[in-house]
């Protein structure tokens, strides 16, 4: 019975973090592409990949000037698939538990803001993170797994 209530989790979430319009996590569909303002993927899972391979990620990624935050492991083992060689130069490796503020660019009328990203060890896989974004409205928001949770 408790295999029946995590299948289909990953359907849940959608890759958009409500907290912070733009900032999309493991979903790279073409909605969220055009949305994203900056994108992170937990893992190389399969189901938290989906889109990563596709021209929308990539026009979004050298389009606006974005990059692809994830864990320094993740990076190695992305830049080693040769069906990701179009966005590596788009990958930046963040160290766990170390903050790192970054810069989200204006949506409409906004000006540009910032959110603070911690990766935190999710421990479910070699590279696998938690992502921790807070913002100056302190509001909190962790991924677990691709998988949201707010604190």
């Amino acid at each position: 019975a408790r295999q029946n209530l995590t299948q289909g989790i990953m359907s849940v979430f959608r890759g958009c973090v409500t907290e912070y319009p733009g900032i999309i996590v493991d979903h790279f569909i073409p909605s969220n592409c055009q949305r994203g303002r900056a994108f992170f993927l937990s893992h190389c899972h399969k189901d938290h990949m989906t889109g990563l391979d596709s021209h929308n990620l990539l026009l979004a990624l050298s389009g606006k000037g974005l990059h692809l935050y994830c864990s320094e492991v993740t990076q190695g083992l992305i830049s080693e698939d040769p069906e990701f060689v179009h966005i590596v130069p788009y990958l930046r490796s963040l160290s766990v538990e170390e903050p790192v503020n970054i810069k989200l660019n204006p949506l409409r009328d906004e000006k540009a803001t910032h959110v603070t990203v911690t990766l935190l060890p999710a421990g479910h896989c070699p590279g696998s993170v938690m992502f921790l974004f807070q913002g100056d409205n302190e509001t909190s928001s962790i991924t677990s797994r691709g998988n949201r949770q707010s604190y």
